[in-house]
């Protein structure tokens, strides 16, 4: 046996050599038939991986569309009137949403009012892939919070006692005292102050006990006491003073807000009361010395060529000031301060965000256009060009009576104008405070714009089985 084998390998060898040329059909034969051995299993492992891998991105894209099934049921609950303004919900047991489609996968939801006490919401979300039937489920767990989550933050300017105002709010105001507007001011929303005395213009309604309007209203107003009605555009009634009672109720303890910020930001000091360079801070803590004196944070740069970027939260246990010429892109932070806060006349301030003080609140800033919350881009056959808008609001829908003449409108009832293909673009005044997300017209002169209700921010949720712990299964 040993001496064949030794044969055939000789013989190999002298094949490969190129000796023996008459075998070389056989060892061609030979390595074929190897490979064919080797290659079969091989394709079979790289088609089982591929259908993996095809099975792993179905469901991934199932996974993502049952989830979008559970933002639109949070959604529902929040706008879509399957609760009351006051939180209870409209209905019992389990209510299916309309169905609908994305990701090519048919989404169906339930949402179920668990022992039907309005407090924790069950959903299911199933996603049904529409070529292959197999089938991806979500389930979460929410509850709405209410108290001064609900409504606390639902104003632009909301206090207990007077706010001045020297700049525009894009919002509702609500305060307790004297609401002082004052020239060349706007707001773009309601009021429901004990006093007016407003030199600005109000695009929304207007509820006060004593009105000493000087300026221009264009809501309906009710007022108990008048001094001074100004001009009002819509309609001016006599009425019983506001109530302020869930006002005071919903306003939140300080030891509360103060725990829950306190949460957000780092046990350790930040090292300087003094931020004087350009760049981004946050989370940030300016605690209590080792004396247990309270520590101040001042933002000076000096400069409006940078900015100072917020990119968390701001805890400051003395008092927090902005000098002029400095520029703070707020970018939806808040800035917590248990003294005073202070913008500083000639500071600038870029996007939206929260301050809450519970000393006073100077608020004197110039307000710059934030980064994301209004931009109109421009295509010239070739390339897309960001061009200036004048506005700080969202713009929703844009429309040309020509290749210059071109319209926009957005929230607040803001309507911007171009009569040069936007190089240049101006605010008009529209007489309304509502939100504007359609445009449509025939000629220049001939133009409809529609729209809604100002943005009622959303419930606080509470979510029980957060996004990365809700529970991914096959059906049941």
């Amino acid at each position: 046996m040993d001496d064949r084998v030794m044969k055939i390998l000789r013989q190999t060898k002298r094949v490969f050599s190129g000796k023996e040329s008459g075998f070389a059909f056989t060892a061609v034969l030979t390595f074929l038939i190897l490979g064919a051995i080797v290659i079969g299993p091989l394709l079979g492992f790289m088609i089982t991986g591929l259908r993996a891998q095809q099975s792993h991105e179905q469901r991934t894209t199932e996974l993502y569309s049952a989830d979008a099934g559970v933002e639109y049921a949070v959604w529902q609950l929040q706008n879509g009137g399957l609760l009351a303004d006051d939180g209870t919900a409209n209905f019992t047991g389990t209510r299916d949403l309309d169905p609908f489609e994305v990701n090519g996968d048919n989404v169906t939801v339930s949402v179920e009012n668990e022992n039907d006490e309005g407090v924790f919401f069950k959903v299911v979300s199933d996603a049904r892939d529409l070529a292959t039937g197999s089938m991806t489920r979500v389930r979460a767990r929410v509850t709405p919070t209410y108290g001064y989550q609900g409504n606390f933050f639902a104003n632009g300017i909301t206090g207990l006692d007077d706010v001045d105002m020297y700049g525009e709010c894009n919002g509702d105001v609500q305060c307790e005292g004297t609401l002082t507007i004052y020239p060349g001011q706007i707001i773009r929303g309601d009021v429901m102050c004990g006093r007016l005395y407003s030199k600005g213009i109000i695009y929304g309604d207007v509820h006060c006990r004593e009105l000493d309007n000087r300026g221009t209203i264009y809501g309906n107003v009710e007022y108990t006491t008048l001094q001074s009605m100004g001009t009002v555009i819509g309609t001016p009634t006599a009425a019983p003073p506001p109530d302020f009672t869930d006002l005071e109720e919903s306003w939140p303890r300080e030891e509360y807000l103060t725990s829950f910020y306190l949460d957000q930001v780092p046990s350790s000091n930040f090292p300087s009361t003094i931020v004087n360079t350009c760049g981004s801070i946050g989370p940030l803590y300016m605690g209590y010395t080792n004396r247990g004196a309270a520590r101040d944070l001042t933002i000076d740069t000096k400069t409006q060529a940078c900015e100072v970027r917020l990119n968390d939260t701001i805890f400051v246990t003395g008092d927090f000031e902005v000098t002029p010429r400095t520029l703070v892109n707020l970018n939806g932070q808040t800035i917590y301060c248990l003294g005073d806060v202070d913008f500083a006349p000639g500071s600038r301030v870029k996007g939206s965000g929260l301050i809450i003080a519970v000393g006073t609140v100077f608020f004197h800033p110039n307000i710059v256009a934030g980064d994301d919350a209004s931009a109109i881009l421009r295509y010239n056959g070739s390339v897309w060009s960001k061009q200036t808008s004048p506005a700080s609001a969202d713009l929703k829908d844009v429309w040309g009576a020509s290749a210059t003449s071109v319209f926009a409108v957005g929230q607040g009832g803001t309507i911007l104008v171009t009569s040069n293909g936007g190089a240049a673009w101006t605010a008009m005044t529209s007489n309304t405070g509502n939100n504007l997300s359609g445009i449509w017209g025939a000629a220049a002169n001939d133009i409809y714009t529609s729209g809604g209700r100002r943005d009622h921010p959303p419930l606080q949720w509470v979510c029980l089985e957060c996004y990365d712990q809700r529970h991914y299964q096959q059906p049941e």
